[in-house]
Parts: C-alpha cells; structure tokens; sequence
C-alpha cells in the first residue's frame, strides 16, 4: 500500500504537466475555431454588402442616373468594406492573441505553483512519520497516568491530523491534475475488516461493522481515502467525544438497482444547522466548520472516477454517507 502511494505521488506531480499542456491545448483550439467562425462571419457580410452594392450600381444604370457617380460611389463603398474589415480584423485578432498571452502566463504561474505546493506537502510526509514514530517510541516507555504521557499523546493526535491533511492535499493535488484510479474487484468484507484492524482512528472511534461479502469494483487507495476523510469528518464534525461510526452494506433487495452496491457510514453526532445544501463541492463547507471543505469533495471525486455514487445526509442523530459501487468480479469471473 505504501509503494502505491508513493507511486501515486510520483503520478500527481507529473499530471501537473500534462493536464496544463491538456487545458492549454484545447484553448488554444477554442480561439482558433472562433477566429475563423468571426472571420467568416466578416467575409460573408463584406460580401453581401458587395453584392448589394452591384445591384445598386445596376439599378441606377437602368433608372438613368449618372453612371460616374455610380460608379464612383461603388469604389468608396469597396475601400470602405476593405479598410473597415481589415481594421475589425486586426482587432478581433489583436485581442485573441492579447487574452491568450494573459491566459497562457495565468495558466503557467498557477502550474509552477501548484508543482510547487505539491513537492512541498509530498516533501513533509517524510518528517511527519519520522516525528509520529519518535513520539509513539517515546509514548511507550512512559508510564500511564503522567503529565508526559498525556502531553506526547497530544503530540500524537496532532502529528495524525498533520499527516491526514497532508495527505489530502496529496490527493487534491493528484485529482486536479488529471490523476486516474485503478478499480479492481475487491472482497469487501475482509478488506474493510482489515482496514479497521489496522486504522489508527480506532483511537478515536468506535466502529460497529455489519459489512456482508460483497465483490464491489473499486481502486483499494481511493477507499483509503474516502474512509479516512469520513472518519476524519466524524471525528472534527460530530461534537462528541465518543464517536461511534456503523458501517453495513445495504441488502441488494432494498437497492435501488441490482447491479449496485450500497456501504453506509453513519456516526453519533449532533445535530447541525448551517450545512452546505449540496456537500461534496470544493471549499464548500458549514458555517461552524472548521475544515478547509476538501474531505467530502474527494469523497465525492473519487466515488465518480469508480463510476460509484455517493449521498451525504445529514440527520437529527448523526450524519449518514451512502457509498454506491458496481458489483465486481466473483471468483474471478
């Protein structure tokens, strides 16, 4: 699992490059294909003012009227239309090429420093874990009860939330950079069973798992980090201090559809007002929270890259989140 994050970081930096290059691509087509939709445009109407200009000259000619001041009037309204179309066409050129310049600079400096957000919160993680693995060290040879030990405890719990934050901006950065995920099937009782064992948020949390053995198509670090940001949420938002999360899968039967699958994650919290009506947006968050609003749009990022589903809905006795996955593969089939 660690050498796929590590490859995963290493993937992040490079997209940086290649979704830039992708969105300077594609505007640089959009200002072509509109030049030459304007540029049309013109030459059709300098045309048909030509060609109504001729029909003028002739009608003139058979009415009698004095054929040198037709004539005449017919070359002024020719320079006109050429020297009229020529500066309209200047402009309309100067002008694309002038937003393209400032786009191409905006576009280049928000590159250069999204690369170098992205190399400095992947540079921390190194320091991060060597700080956690210092302090659990030191937690270990303390006796329990002591001043000590509950001050390296503290350093415990906010070295955790640092390297969970670091590691969702890792993510952010990796997504909106063009970074892709790899679904496979995935046994998803064992695998979440295995998760909890493992998860350092059984210090916070009390889980109740009622997770039946479904084969659900889904990328393991992506639901690595769906997990840890619900959990995370439940422990900042939940306004307890005893946090219990159920996690169960829905019975195929009460599904909306038979090739779904459904998780739901519900915790204990309480009640609260001024929520988001639609969660999931980025930076979107309540007025009393005190998160940067990326948890739950990662969540709702990577449901959609696993052709997944995901509904938040608050409650009076908690929060819920549905997590809706396509069945994978059984027995390799």
């Amino acid at each position: 699992m660690k050498a796929l994050n590590f490859l995963r970081g290493a993937k992040a930096k490079a997209s940086f490059q290649s979704a830039a290059d992708r969105r300077l691509r594609v505007m640089l087509g959009a200002q072509v294909v509109w030049l030459f939709l304007v540029f049309l445009i013109g030459f059709w109407w300098g045309n048909l003012l030509l060609d109504k200009s001729s029909q003028i000259l002739a009608l003139e000619g058979r009415l009698g009227l004095s054929r040198p001041d037709s004539l005449s009037q017919w070359q002024r309204t020719q320079r006109m239309i050429h020297w009229e179309g020529a500066f309209f066409g200047a402009l309309v050129f100067g002008s694309t090429a002038v937003l393209f310049l400032l786009y191409w600079r905006d576009a280049r400096r928000a590159k250069g420093i999204e690369a170098f957000f992205a190399a400095v919160t992947h540079e921390l993680r190194t320091p991060l874990t060597s700080i956690r693995l210092q302090a659990e060290s030191i937690a270990d040879q303390l006796k329990d009860g002591s001043s000590q030990k509950s001050l390296v405890g503290r350093l415990l719990e906010d070295t955790f939330r640092l390297e969970t934050q670091v590691e969702r901006t890792l993510e952010l950065a990796r997504l909106e950079g063009g970074g892709p995920v790899y679904t496979q099937s995935l046994q998803l009782k064992p695998w979440m069973d295995r998760f909890l064992k493992n998860s350092d948020y059984s210090r916070f949390i009390r889980f109740d798992s009622e997770v039946e053995d479904f084969s659900i198509k889904a990328d393991p670090v992506a639901m690595h980090v769906i997990l840890k940001n619900l959990f995370e949420n439940s422990i900042r938002h939940s306004g307890r201090e005893n946090v219990l999360v159920k996690i169960q899968t829905v019975p195929l039967a009460s599904a909306s559809s038979k090739d779904e699958i459904t998780l739901t994650l519900k915790d204990n919290g309480l009640a609260q007002d001024g929520l988001p009506k639609k969660l999931g947006i980025l930076f979107n968050k309540g007025a009393r929270s005190q998160g940067a609003g990326v948890g739950l749009y990662l969540v709702r990022t990577l449901m959609d890259r696993m052709e997944g589903n995901v509904e938040f809905v608050p409650t009076q006795d908690g929060f819920e989140t549905r997590l809706t996955f396509r069945p994978g593969a059984i027995d390799g089939n």
